[in-house]
C-alpha cells in the first residue's frame, strides 16, 4: 500500500530573704534605814531584795523563706515538617483500544504526512549509525521554502528559495549552487507523487501506546521499500503518531546501507514543531 509517509517527526526552619532580732534588761532598788533615838527595837528583817525580773527573751530569729523553685524551661515545640512534594502525574497514554487499524492506521500514517507539511515551522534531530559511523544533524523549517541544516561534522548550509550560504569556519559565503530550486522542487506535489511510485509501505501494525516528551502518542511498526536507481532500499521502522495533533513525533528505522554493501543504517528522528523557528539569510 502506497503512503506519503516520506515526512519525519518528533520528528522547590530570688532566690531573695532577711533576719531582725530584739533585746532589753531591768535595776535593782536601795535598802530602807531605822530612825535615829528611837529604841532601839530588834531591826526588823532586810525586806528581801526586789527579784529582779527575767530577762526578756529574744524573739527567734525569723526563717528565711525558702527559695522559689526555678520552673522549668518551657521545651521548643518540634519544627513541624515540610508537606512530602506531590509528585507529578505520568503522562497519560492513549487506550490502545482506541487506536486505528488496517486501512485506518494506513490513513492516519498519510493524515499525519499531511500535518507536517502543513505546520509553519518544525525541527528535525535526526541521529544515525552506519557500521562504525555515527552522525548527528539538526534540520529546521521554515514553510515554505528555508532550510537550515546543522551537522554535527561538515558545513552548516542555509538553504533560501533564491539563494544558499555555506559557513567556512567563522564566516559565511554564498554559494555558487543554488539548492533552493532543488528543494523546493522536492516539495512540489507532483514530485512527492513521483516518489511515492517508488515506494512501498506495509505490514502495518500498532503495537502500543507510549508518549515522546510528555505527549501520548500511538506508536505504528511497518516496512517499507524504496527504489533508489537500480537498488531497492528495503527498511523497517516505527512511527510515534501524536493522538491530538496527528503529528509524527518519532521515527525509528533501521535500512539497508547505502555506504556500506551488506550493511544496516539505524536512524532516529525526534521532531520539535516550533512557529517561532526562524531562518534568514546570514550575510547580505
Amino acid at each position: 500500500m502506497k503512503s506519503n509517509t516520506t515526512a519525519i517527526a518528533l520528528f522547590v526552619l530570688l532566690t531573695a530573704f532577711a533576719l531582725v532580732l530584739a533585746a532589753c534588761g531591768g535595776a535593782k532598788p536601795e535598802s530602807t534605814k531605822a530612825p535615829a533615838n528611837a529604841p532601839t527595837t530588834a531591826p526588823a528583817k532586810a525586806a528581801a531584795p526586789t527579784q529582779a525580773p527575767e530577762p526578756t527573751k529574744l524573739p527567734e530569729p525569723t526563717k528565711a523563706p525558702e527559695p522559689t523553685k526555678t520552673a522549668a524551661p518551657t521545651k521548643v515545640p518540634e519544627p513541624t515538617k515540610a508537606p512530602e512534594p506531590t509528585k507529578a502525574p505520568e503522562p497519560t497514554k492513549a487506550p490502545e483500544a482506541q487506536a486505528p487499524t488496517g486501512k485506518a492506521g494506513f490513513d492516519l500514517l498519510m493524515q499525519a504526512a499531511k500535518a507536517q507539511l502543513a505546520q509553519k515551522a518544525f525541527r528535525a534531530t535526526i541521529t544515525s549509525e552506519d557500521g562504525s559511523k555515527a552522525s548527528k544533524t539538526v534540520l529546521e523549517f521554515v514553510a515554505p521554502d528555508r532550510f537550515h541544516i546543522i551537522p554535527s561534522a561538515g558545513q552548516e548550509i542555509i538553504i533560501l528559495k533564491d539563494a544558499t550560504y555555506m559557513k567556512q569556519g567563522e564566516k559565511w559565503i554564498k554559494s555558487p549552487i543554488n539548492m533552493g530550486e532543488m528543494m523546493t522542487g522536492f516539495l512540489n506535489q507532483q514530485n512527492i507523487e513521483e516518489m511515492l511510485k517508488e515506494m512501498d509501505v506495509a505490514d502495518l501494525k500498532f503495537v502500543g501506546a507510549d508518549a515522546v516528551n510528555g505527549k501520548p502518542a500511538w506508536v505504528y511498526q511497518h516496512a517499507t521499500s524504496v527504489k533508489a536507481g537500480e537498488q531497492t532500499i528495503k527498511s523497517q521502522g516505527k512511527s510515534w503518531l501524536g493522538i491530538t495533533d496527528k503529528l509524527v513525533y518519532k521515527i525509528e528505522s533501521e535500512a539497508d546501507s547505502l555506504i556500506n554493501k551488506g550493511g544496516k543504517t539505524k536512524t532516529t528522528v525526534l521532531y520539535d514543531y516550533d512557529p517561532n523557528i526562524k531562518i534568514e539569510a546570514p550575510i547580505q
